[in-house]
């Protein structure tokens, strides 16, 4: 009778339907690689908010993932009797979104310098990498080096929305004037701004992507002292103006065809305003492994006129004369008026 009993009980406990149990569950904004029956993309799930992430192979029922929010979801789980050897032993079904709320955009790392990686033009979206096309991003202006400097106001809310203009330019007329057209064009209409990665993505509210940029690289200038002779950096040595400030603002030269040449040894600077070649006297001296002090005098220039080019050049031959300082850091050669950085140049 009693093993009757047993087996009477245990066919009727296993006859009995699995029981779904509602739990609260978070859902991280990305989904992230993962291999079930083939490659895909996985959701990424925690039971409390200070939970360790794991990843979800069979989804959830009725819900639908948007990359860019935080979902906190009430589900019902359970457990399936005889998963497939390539499956989820639990089945996940949605009940309610208790809550959807977007990750706030990191409006922080939109600031600093950029190079344009692919641009809109004519509706195709170009790869431009390679010709430097140079953005800087500050607290409330924007710069941008093409063709022509252009420069303007920004403004930038904490949702991640973007507001630029008025902007202005210089007015040469070069090569590549309808990619410069096509980035005055994104600045106005572009008004949804996100920081991917190392990606700065330029969209309007469609989603339409105007403009991709990226980080510069970081330059050759090793950042620590010990591992390079700085002297030597600057005997016969040639560096490619990146940009210059003074009470004007700043000014991006990367692209004018601006160059400065040092030779401690010989005591001599020489090089190009972008337009006109220069030379003159240079007295520089180490006070630390990599900065010291310089004066350069007697400058003097050749004196062709070159239309739109003459102002950013005379103030780069003024801020020159001012400079008393130099420092190798962050990859670049800076040259200072005091504490302040009036010069960067970077290693050709």
């Amino acid at each position: 009778m009693t093993l009757k009993w047993l087996f009477a009980t245990l066919a009727i406990v296993f006859s009995l339907p699995v029981v779904a149990q509602v739990k609260t569950i978070y859902i991280h904004p990305n989904t992230v690689s993962c291999t079930g029956v083939a490659p895909m993309q996985c959701l990424q799930y925690r039971y409390s908010n200070k939970g360790k992430w794991q990843r979800m192979y069979g989804g959830i029922k009725g819900f639908t993932h948007e990359a860019g929010y935080n979902y906190t979801l009430q589900i019902t789980e359970k457990k399936i009797a005889n998963p497939p050897a390539d499956g989820s032993s639990i089945e996940r079904k949605l009940v309610k979104v208790l809550s959807k709320t977007p990750v706030a955009p990191n409006v922080q790392g939109m600031k600093g310098e950029w190079i344009i990686k692919e641009l809109l033009v004519n509706n195709v979206l170009l790869s431009v990498q390679e010709l430097d096309f140079t953005v800087k991003i500050g607290d409330s202006t924007i710069q941008a080096k093409v063709c022509n400097s252009i420069w303007g106001k920004i403004q930038i809310a904490k949702d991640g929305t973007v507001k630029t203009g008025p902007l202005m330019s210089t007015k040469m007329a070069c090569n590549n004037m309808d990619h410069e057209t096509a980035l005055m064009q994104a600045f106005t209409k572009a008004t949804q701004w996100e920081v991917k990665g190392s990606n700065l993505y330029m969209m309007d509210k469609a989603g339409q992507v105007f403009v991709i940029l990226t980080k510069p690289a970081m330059e050759a200038i090793p950042t620590t002292p010990a591992n390079i002779n700085y002297e030597a950096m600057l005997t016969d040595s040639r560096y490619t103006v990146k940009e210059i400030e003074d009470n004007k603002g700043i000014s991006m030269l990367l692209g004018s065809g601006a160059f400065v040449k040092f030779d401690k040894v010989a005591g001599r600077i020489s090089g190009n305003g972008g337009c006109n070649n220069f030379f003159g006297d240079a007295t520089i001296q180490f006070t630390t492994a990599n900065a010291g002090t310089v004066r350069f005098s007697k400058l003097g220039s050749t004196m062709m006129a070159c239309p739109n080019k003459l102002v950013e050049e005379q103030r780069l031959f003024k801020l020159l004369e001012q400079s008393d300082a130099f420092e190798f850091t962050a990859g670049e050669l800076q040259l200072k008026r005091g504490a302040q950085i009036i010069v960067r140049l970077k290693a050709d």
